[in-house]
């Protein structure tokens, strides 16, 4: 209730109360999965994914992957290779568990890519291309990644391809043309004269 309202602190305190005074490990976990969601700061909400990973859960560890990806991003050197090996390594986990989504193949190709597995990451969107061909988010990133390994027709051919299955999208969860990266693939169309 607390991370609905936006109270921080009070989704905190809450939580840690909960966590002190309870014996049940699952709702202990899902008590620091509600404190992780309502921090912006990476740190803090690795903090508590790490004690909800206890639980040993997808979520915890689709939440602990995530965030450390986030981690990465906003790190240099050793310190955003670190958090991107994690990342990886949750990633894994999670495939390997064979309840993953294709949103956790998308976030673990970023992840390969953040820790300069630019290769990788496009092996990765390339297997489950077949499987999620409508999907505009594993193009757009085909695109991104092939222009960025030297593949221009590659690219090309992905960035055309994503921007026909964004414009035919009609989820909510499609990004508006004004996001980042609808902007980066308009531009990169721009590039390619498409």
């Amino acid at each position: 209730m607390y991370a609905q309202l936006g109270d921080t602190q009070a989704c905190f305190d809450n939580a840690r109360a909960l966590i002190e005074k309870s014996s049940n490990t699952e709702l202990q976990a899902l008590a620091a999965l509600a404190a992780a969601s309502v921090t912006d700061d990476a740190q803090e909400k690795i903090d508590w994914l790490s004690y909800a990973e206890k639980s040993g859960g997808t979520a915890v560890k689709r939440g602990l992957a995530s965030a450390y990806a986030q981690l990465a991003m906003s790190q240099t050197g050793a310190a955003r290779t670190s958090a991107a090996e994690r990342s990886i390594q949750y990633y894994k986990e999670i495939i390997s568990s064979g309840y993953y989504s294709e949103a956790d193949m998308i976030n673990y190709s970023m992840a390969l890519h953040l820790n300069g597995q630019l290769g990788n990451a496009i092996q990765v969107l390339e297997q489950i291309l077949p499987e999620y061909s409508e999907d505009y988010r594993v193009k757009m990133y085909l695109a991104f990644y092939t222009f960025e390994a030297g593949d221009n027709p590659a690219a090309s051919d992905y960035c055309q391809s994503a921007l026909e299955a964004w414009r035919r999208d009609m989820s909510p969860n499609r990004e508006p043309e004004s996001s980042e990266n609808i902007q980066k693939l308009l531009a990169l169309a721009e590039k390619f004269g498409l």
